[in-house]
């Protein structure tokens, strides 16, 4: 890629150049800054880690769903309630967060809780047999609660990713 106003002239297809904050915010007034591909793995490897916790998530969930005695009705519901409620609380949380001040920065602190939440849904739903058996399901087929702490850790874990 070579950008003939200021000169820079990209020496491999592994680089590319990502558009910094303006000049005057740069402290050395550059406005383009070199992309390796370090960086740009570094940046997209989150993406690799959420791929499989959806794909864990979405092998595991309805069986263990279905095992409870959840109705294919429910289960259509059990998944389509956490997208829904994704529209509700993703702008919330970004209004929230835009509001934000810490020393860590405006977005760390919610990264952080979110994570938080994450590992605890995904226990959750792990655990649900044996969460909902001390919330007083019995041991037949049908199991309320166990369902209940499935589906609505569920519904947690679509909303923070």
């Amino acid at each position: 890629v070579s950008h003939e106003d200021d000169g820079y002239l990209a020496s491999s297809p592994w680089t590319t150049t990502m558009a910094a904050a303006p000049a005057a915010a740069a402290p050395s007034g550059e406005s383009r800054r070199r992309a390796t591909a370090c960086l740009l793995l570094s940046l997209t490897i989150s993406m690799l880690g959420i791929g499989y916790a959806w794909a864990a998530q979405f092998a595991r969930v309805p069986s263990l769903l279905e095992e409870m005695g959840l109705s294919d009705a429910g289960m259509s519901l059990a998944f389509l309630a956490g997208p829904i409620c994704g529209l509700v609380v993703q702008p919330i949380v970004g209004t929230l967060s835009d509001q934000t001040t810490t020393r860590c920065g405006r977005r760390r602190p919610w990264i952080g809780a979110s994570l938080g939440v994450v590992v605890l849904s995904f226990l959750a739903i792990g655990d649900s047999f044996y969460l909902g058996g001390l919330a007083g399901d019995r041991a037949d087929n049908r199991r309320p609660r166990s369902v209940a702490i499935a589906v609505m850790a569920f519904w947690v874990r679509s909303d923070d990713v």
